[in-house]
């Protein structure tokens, strides 16, 4: 019989306590998240005291394009929970984390341009806009190739994704086409439906993402699910709420919107990346695959 020495009793409390920091750390991440948003409402009603709200909305872009940046640098490839096993469902998953890369990808390129547009006033070149609807496009596209990989687990041919590619492509290209065209032609009220129609792209293609969340073998939290939807809400209403920046009775609306919109974006990177590194991503793969042939597929 081994007695337990004081060395080995002191390596267990050190164990112990690291096991508790790392569940107080997950504690403390997801409440960061509503922290920050309170944080943010809180800054932007107190500078609307002392700073324009127009200055405010253009600074507090520069922020959060900055954090995107930063959140690029966290995203990674998806892991399984059983290790060793390699199949078509870990190829699909990390397929999907590709996407989801580029997503977050046009969403930086997106927020530049904004940005880049926002600074330079009613005087800059029309020009600047059209990146804007360009990446904004690309973005709600990046979240339609992310569902249809959810979705269409077949075996299908790379030739077949190649094709789907196209047609988002195509999707995407567009509806900036026609804004360039009314643009050098300056219908101003159709240029207007344009990018009505290109916000309820990006909502309607982030509400099917969503959706694909709510299977059980993800298991997404209600909250985080009514918290998407809702951005996707806010996704689609986006033309309606810009109006509200030329309004100086609704400016401050405008200005706790958009900051919302971004901490409900942040909701959404946490949730997709943790389950992407928890497994769950694969295994939502693996299980799908092995009912899409069967009666039982309508159930999820």
């Amino acid at each position: 019989m081994v007695l337990p020495s004081p060395a080995n009793n002191e390596f267990r409390n050190i164990l112990r306590f690291l096991s508790h920091a790392r569940k107080y750390w997950r504690t403390i991440r997801k409440l960061t998240l509503a922290i920050s948003g309170l944080c943010v409402a809180a800054s932007a009603i107190g500078a609307s005291r002392v700073v324009d709200l127009v200055t405010l909305s253009k600074w507090s872009l520069v922020v959060q394009t900055i954090v995107i940046l930063v959140l690029i640098f966290g995203l990674t490839e998806p892991r399984q929970e059983e290790v060793g096993k390699t199949d078509h469902a870990l190829e699909d998953a990390k397929q999907f984390a590709w996407i989801w890369s580029f997503y977050w990808i046009s969403l930086l390129f997106l927020y530049v341009s904004i940005t880049v547009r926002e600074f330079s006033g009613d005087s800059g070149p029309w020009i600047l806009k059209i990146p804007v609807d360009l990446f904004s496009n690309i973005a709600g596209g990046s979240l339609l190739a992310c569902y249809l990989k959810m979705v269409y687990l077949y075996p299908h041919s790379k030739f077949w994704w190649f094709k789907i590619y196209i047609a988002i492509g195509l999707i995407t290209v567009t509806p900036v086409i026609f804004n360039i065209t009314f643009q050098i032609l300056k219908m101003d009220s159709a240029n207007g439906f344009i990018t009505t129609i290109n916000g309820i792209f990006g909502g309607v293609t982030m509400a099917l993402l969503v959706g694909r969340l709510e299977s059980k073998f993800i298991a997404s939290p209600i909250w985080i699910l009514a918290l998407l939807y809702a951005y996707a809400v806010l996704q689609g209403t986006y033309s309606i709420v810009a109006k509200f920046q030329n309004d100086d009775t609704k400016q401050l609306a405008f200005v706790l919107i958009i900051n919302a919109a971004f901490v409900l974006k942040l909701v959404f990177y946490w949730h997709i990346r943790n389950i992407i590194t928890s497994g769950r991503l694969v295994q939502y793969m693996r299980s799908y695959r092995a009912l899409s042939t069967s009666p039982l597929e309508s159930a999820f």
